[in-house]
């Protein structure tokens, strides 16, 4: 059987809201994916994960034994990487505020994540980021702020909502071009929610988690990413069986 491990955040270990709380999905896509490809998956998603934490989270699991018995190692970081301390400026918008991972150093550390699996000797494949669906997210952050809070974000935020959205987008390319420039695999799960119709219907309520129907539409697009490279799922089970 083909072994993955998977190193994310919240999205990877299915995390979505409700009734004010968060829990994990049931039907999350990595359990998809283990039904539909006969495939196993240790999810080791953790909520508010950056990609420093990825790393934290690799020397674990190397401490426990390592990445020898896996076949691949998905990786899914950016998405917290990017965002920033919203109450900080909404407390003092004309400062300088940075998010969680400036751009360089996100690069450097996830180029030194991939290294570090291949190291490991299993092969890395990278997960690209869900768009966020920006108004939502602002209501999110901004929840239990007063009106002054929210509007010196909106001053922060040059009046532009979307900037967040805009912002998200800068570290998924950055996925993409950490991908090319070091021969990894990428799923792009991006290309699908953004072509969808039902893009909002794909998202929770706060704006950057996926839905249930989001996570259907993740597992899908891995399978067709599956098929794409191996030409049938029957293939990839073959071939799963073959190097397990």
């Amino acid at each position: 059987m083909m072994k993955i491990c998977a190193l994310g955040d919240s999205i990877l270990k299915g995390v979505v809201p409700e009734n004010g709380r968060y829990r994990v999905l049931d039907g999350r896509f990595s359990d998809l994916c283990v039904a539909e490809l006969g495939i196993s998956v240790e999810n080791d998603g953790r909520f508010g994960s950056t990609v420093s934490g990825g790393e934290r989270m690799l020397e674990r699991i190397i401490s426990r034994g390592g990445l020898g018995d896996f076949d691949y190692t998905l990786l899914e970081f950016g998405g917290n990487d990017c965002d920033y301390d919203w109450k900080a400026i909404a407390a003092a918008p004309d400062d300088t505020h940075f998010p969680n991972t400036p751009l360089p150093e996100f690069r450097e550390i996830y180029a030194g994540l991939i290294d570090k699996v291949r190291a490991e000797g299993s092969k890395p494949v990278m997960l690209s980021l869900v768009p966020i669906v920006s108004e939502r997210y602002f209501g999110t952050f901004s929840a239990g702020l007063d009106e002054s809070g929210k509007d010196n974000i909106l001053r922060w935020l040059a009046g532009n909502i979307e900037f967040i959205h805009d912002w998200h987008e800068r570290y998924n390319l950055e996925v993409f071009a950490l991908a090319r420039e070091h021969g990894v695999p990428v799923v792009d799960i991006t290309s699908p929610f953004l072509a969808d119709r039902r893009r909002e219907a794909l998202m929770s309520c706060d704006g950057i988690h996926p839905s249930r129907e989001g996570h259907r539409l993740i597992a899908d697009e891995i399978k067709r990413h599956i098929l794409r490279r191996f030409d049938s799922v029957e293939r990839w089970l073959g071939t799963a069986v073959h190097t397990a």
